[in-house]
């Protein structure tokens, strides 16, 4: 039995204006308002040399550069890990607190598990996320280093006396984890972490061995909470230093932004 023979249409295109300003061909049945794909992907050799050189101040040599006046640089290379490590979206790792950290164990292990907040969470659903034992190292290091020493001066220049917080009295729950806590006014109250927004986390504290110190894990040079949209300048800075350093001796210096983390290839 023959067949009827149907023929093919061929697909009729037309011309587009991309996000770059680029003209690029889609077919003309495409919805207009969909997006063409244009994700920037680094290998993790790229990256790496990104990281030394844009956030730790590395020359071209791949050595620490003499008078490099990188200001936290620890805390800037460390959240490049971070981002690099779990594939956490910018605001989910930029928004975590001190007691969110997974811990280093005697026991060991490569990955170790944490859990982000659904409120912070691009889905807003509370989900697992896995860092490497060298990344939570790292965090580990900052918390006792740098960030110890800003929460320090911060506190003798009274930069904390006025500010208004909460400050956490315990942590009860398991898998409900709740904030317990007390405000300037004497008021008291509890808020579940998993509840707990962007603004109000940069408002919890707790007591330290010299006075109140701030839950937020990653701060400003002042010893007050780092905002999330901050840490885009932080990237722009580092792109700016790679292109100045390695362009010199590389046709392409490594390019990087936070969503690019999350897109890493195997080189």
């Amino acid at each position: 039995m023959q067949r009827d023979h149907v023929p093919v249409n061929p697909v009729i295109m037309r011309s587009v204006p991309s996000r770059s300003g680029q003209r690029v061909l889609v077919p003309a049945a495409r919805a207009r308002n969909a997006r063409t794909s244009e994700i920037r992907w680094l290998t993790p050799r790229a990256f790496r040399r990104w990281v030394e050189c844009g956030l730790r101040g590395h020359g071209a040599d791949g050595v620490p550069s003499a008078g490099w006046a990188g200001r936290l640089a620890d805390r800037n290379g460390t959240f490049a890990d971070l981002l690099f490590s779990s594939g956490v979206r910018l605001t989910e790792g930029a928004s975590l607190l001190t007691l969110e950290v997974p811990r280093l164990r005697l026991e060991g292990g490569r990955y170790y598990v944490g859990r982000l907040a659904r409120v912070v969470t691009k889905s807003k659903r509370a989900r697992t996320f896995y860092a490497s034992s060298v990344v939570v190292g790292e965090i580990e290091g900052y918390v006792e280093s740098s960030r110890a020493r800003v929460v320090r001066r911060a506190q003798a220049l009274g930069r904390y006396d006025d500010l208004p917080m909460r400050l956490v009295t315990r942590e009860t729950g398991r898998h409900r984890r709740v904030l317990h806590w007390c405000d300037r006014d004497g008021e008291i109250g509890q808020t579940p972490l998993a509840e707990a927004t962007v603004e109000e986390r940069m408002g919890f504290f707790i007591e330290g061995p010299a006075g109140p110190e701030p839950l937020w894990l990653w701060l400003n040079e002042a010893g007050l909470p780092f905002k999330p949209a901050s840490w885009e300048g932080v990237f722009r800075a580092a792109n700016e230093r790679c292109e100045a350093v390695l362009a010199p001796v590389m046709s392409e210096p490594p390019f990087c932004t936070p969503h690019m983390c999350r897109h890493i290839v195997s080189a």
